[in-house]
């Protein structure tokens, strides 16, 4: 038997894994261009516009398992 997760949405998924706070710690080291890419890649990772929402995540695991980090049951 398998259980399974919701579908979730990359930019969701991506938030409960904490992708916001290590972008800010990564952030405090940059400036200019660098601090601007950074930006770039987390904006298009998780906005719901861009692949936030364009990808979705879903979790496989056995019955008796809980699913992965940053998915619901």
């Amino acid at each position: 038997g398998c259980a399974y997760s919701k579908l979730t949405p990359q930019g969701v998924f991506l938030e409960r894994l904490g992708i916001t706070d290590r972008a800010r710690a990564l952030a405090a080291g940059l400036e200019g261009a660098a601090l601007a890419s950074l930006i770039a890649a987390h904006r298009r990772l998780t906005h719901p516009t861009e692949m936030g929402n364009l990808f979705k995540v879903l979790g496989l695991t056995p019955v008796h398992i809980a699913p992965p980090p940053g998915l619901n049951a």
